[in-house]
């Protein structure tokens, strides 16, 4: 059957370092059928984007900077009235999705879950810096393979930014589960917010052939260094996923990306960062060839971008995707 949907395009300065993304976004009721466009643009040169910028300020919602989060918010809450005062489980959770949290007047309670130390003590520093009337909440360092984290514990919202990539790094082969195991802690008629990134394909053509490039190293290197990559999943994995768990998807949107050089060499240093590792394993003369190999990716890189309009490269998209748990009849 038809169906009716409506494009929204907004550029926003996002979460990641100067990364621009044009946000295609993509509202239907269902599984979206979906063509889209998007058009580059700066926005410091593209002549709609203050104009775009105050149109987007119009309510509290739109004051968020994320463009990504300002879509789940809008969803949850449409700014109108009394917001309510929701409680909220951010089941794989960073500064940006606890910042997000924070600062968004719907939420009333949450509780956080991250498998990883370092992000431990990040958001602990994001909590250091939350207004005094951020909303109550706590950090909780756990696997969602324990069967004890967040036991008997329900919430209105439960948030996966992110999440179904970074699984791979810490509970592998468990991406099937992860819905089901998210659900037990959502209220019937509750929201499950997923955000997550299309899987970057091996190969493209020049000069968009810089991303994946910047992408397989990356994960060759942690693989080097005994370390598992994160493995992404694509938006209609994740649709199927929730339609098998009972969930009506209710809203989609999708994002693309534009890259900076900045960007992509951020993904490089996250290589770099673990050649001792890589050393400690297949020895100094190994790990400084896969270090002169990073250099060269990197020179290549920064020339490429170098050649773009603007110094930016779209190539990807992130999307997000509103389920609701339908409540008993």
């Amino acid at each position: 059957s038809a169906r009716r949907s409506v494009f929204d395009v907004r550029v926003f300065e996002a979460r990641s370092g100067s990364t621009l993304r044009l946000a295609l976004g993509v509202l239907a009721t269902s599984v979206p059928a979906g063509r889209w466009s998007c058009a580059r643009a700066s926005s410091r040169s593209h002549p709609l984007a203050a104009r775009m910028a105050a149109l987007a300020s119009s309510n509290v919602q739109d004051a968020e900077p994320d463009l990504i989060f300002r879509a789940a918010g809008k969803y949850l809450w449409d700014g109108q009235g009394t917001p309510p005062r929701l409680s909220v489980l951010d089941a794989g959770t960073g500064r940006s999705s606890l910042g997000w949290l924070l600062r968004s007047g719907w939420v009333g309670s949450w509780a956080a879950v991250t498998a990883s130390a370092a992000m431990e003590r990040d958001v602990a520093e994001t909590l250091r810096a939350a207004p005094a009337d951020a909303p109550p909440g706590r950090v909780v360092r756990a696997t969602w393979d324990d069967a004890e984290c967040m036991r008997g514990e329900v919430f209105d919202v439960v948030v996966a930014d992110y999440l179904l990539g970074s699984v791979d790094g810490f509970t592998p082969y468990r991406q099937d589960a992860l819905v089901e195991r998210l659900l037990e802690h959502l209220k019937p008629g509750g929201a499950l917010l997923f955000v997550g990134l299309e899987p970057i394909p091996n190969a493209a053509p020049p000069p968009h052939d810089v991303v994946p490039l910047c992408a397989r190293l990356r994960d060759a290197v942690f693989l080097h260094a005994g370390q598992r990559p994160y493995r992404e999943y694509p938006l209609q994995w994740v649709l199927r996923a929730l339609l098998k768990a009972g969930l009506v998807c209710e809203l989609t949107r999708r994002f693309p990306i534009i890259y900076s050089a900045n960007d992509l060499c951020k993904e490089l240093n996250t290589a770099r960062a673990r050649l001792p590792l890589v050393e400690a394993r297949s020895g100094a003369a190994f790990a400084r060839a896969l270090g002169a190999h990073i250099d060269e990716v990197e020179a290549r890189t920064r020339d490429t971008l170098a050649q773009q309009p603007g110094g930016r490269l779209g190539y990807g998209e992130d999307y997000l995707v509103c389920a609701r748990l339908p409540s008993p009849v």
